[in-house]
């Protein structure tokens, strides 16, 4: 009953909560089978659009992404990388077409 309780004040102020980061980045650093969190090193599953830092890399690290030399997002001075699984359509011939980023895309934070 105590965390059922717990869970419904947390339901009620974050319904309240107007706190959030916001990021626009206009397109991407790469499009590629990359995600250095979960595969550091190696090729990854599937694959991922890349925004923010020039310093992407397979296995990169904190100094790489602070040496990257600009950022496809609009705050520049964060060199932060973002990456989202890459969206395919699915045609009626069942063959796939990558969905393009139009616009880049807004990472947000609540």
């Amino acid at each position: 009953m105590k965390l059922f309780k717990a869970f419904l004040v947390v339901l009620w102020t974050a319904s309240y909560a107007t706190a959030f980061f916001k990021i626009p980045c206009s397109r991407p650093v790469v499009v590629e089978r990359a995600d250095p969190i979960v595969n550091p090193g190696v090729l990854s599953g599937h694959l991922h659009t890349i925004m923010g830092g020039s310093g992407f890399d397979f296995s990169m690290t904190y100094e790489q992404a602070r040496a990257s030399s600009c950022s496809t997002c609009k705050v520049t001075a964060d060199l932060s990388n973002y990456w989202i699984p890459s969206l395919y359509y699915r045609g009626q011939d069942g063959m796939f077409t990558s969905v393009s980023q139009s616009g880049g895309m807004l990472i947000y934070y609540l």
